[in-house]
């Protein structure tokens, strides 16, 4: 509908009731680029591009400064590339979404398939995906990447996640790594439904790099992963001051709470719940490979391998 919307400018309480939205690249339902404000907006028209990258359902870029707030996605998004994302592709460092929520599919023929946000420099909180989400490798139902000084709060997947290829996760595909005073922080975030891929598949974050702080945030879907590092929790934990408090996981494959964790990170107060069943080697009911400091963590969880050897309780 809006090519840009600027700083002064505001999208409020409109209604996209039907219909077909497509481009050649930076598509969007409301606006390709914002400035400014977007609020109490829907989408259900279906958002595609045809040959180049980056498609959102109500936003293709929110800058600096710009905010989304309770806005509601329906309609489904689909690119022939990467960056597809069922609120908006992309969120500038300092840019913010609050209280959104995605019904609709969202779908990559290559990689870089969200929920709500692909690439995030930003602010997000209390976020849901309900939609189905699916493409090759970087797939996720919230955050597809979170690239430093982010701050994912409170939001939550119930849609299922499947990729063909890796890096697959419920509710944050990867974190970058960053330094202590610009960390990426997640607080209050989990998942409840499956998640598939063929290797790096995990129940909230894929793969958690350094500096990263997680707290208090859970996994109860299934982990579903058709060869290699897959965690309730996480596929890789990663870092130096790294924090990840307060999970409980109910079913997964390889690592009850993670398939490998960084001998400079730091998990505290965390446990697997749930049985975890591979048919490869080198399985644990914790972590398959653990070289972090671990406190007060456990597994309550069977675990059990198909062939036989790398397995363990924790």
């Amino acid at each position: 509908l809006f090519g840009a919307v600027g700083t002064e400018g505001a999208i409020h309480d409109l209604n996209l009731a039907s219909g077909e939205l497509s481009s050649y690249e930076e598509t969007a339902g409301f606006v390709s680029h914002l400035f400014g404000r977007l609020y109490n907006c829907e989408n259900h028209a279906s958002i595609s591009n045809v040959r180049s990258y980056y498609v959102g359902g109500l936003v293709n870029y929110a800058h600096e400064g710009s905010s989304i707030e309770g806005c509601k996605n329906y309609g489904a998004v689909s690119t022939p590339t990467r960056y597809a994302a069922g609120i908006v592709s992309r969120l500038a460092p300092m840019a913010a979404i609050d209280s959104c929520v995605n019904y609709g599919s969202v779908s990559s023929a290559t990689n870089n398939a969200a929920g709500i946000v692909n690439y995030c420099g930003g602010n997000i909180k209390r976020c849901v995906n309900q939609g189905y989400i699916s493409g090759a490798d970087m797939v996720a139902g919230v955050v597809n990447e979170c690239i430093g000084n982010d701050s994912i709060l409170y939001c939550h997947n119930d849609g299922q996640v499947y990729a063909t290829g890796s890096n697959t996760a419920g509710v944050i595909g990867k974190t970058d790594a960053t330094t202590t005073d610009k960390p990426n922080v997640i607080i209050g975030c989990y998942n409840t439904a499956d998640i598939t891929s063929e290797k790096n598949a995990a129940g909230v974050i894929s793969s958690l790099g350094a500096g990263t702080l997680a707290y208090d945030s859970y996994n109860t879907g299934s982990i579903t992963s058709g060869s290699s590092r897959s965690g309730g929790f996480a596929s890789e934990i990663g870092g130096k001051e790294g924090v990840v408090t307060t999970y409980t996981g109910t079913s997964s494959y390889t690592g009850g709470f993670a398939a490998s964790t960084d001998d400079e990170a730091t998990i505290e107060l965390c446990y697997n719940a749930g049985n975890v069943t591979a048919a490869n080697n080198f399985v644990g009911g914790f972590a398959a490979s653990n070289s972090a400091t671990n406190i007060n963590c456990y597994n309550l969880g069977n675990v059990t391998s198909e062939k036989g050897y790398g397995i363990g309780g924790m």
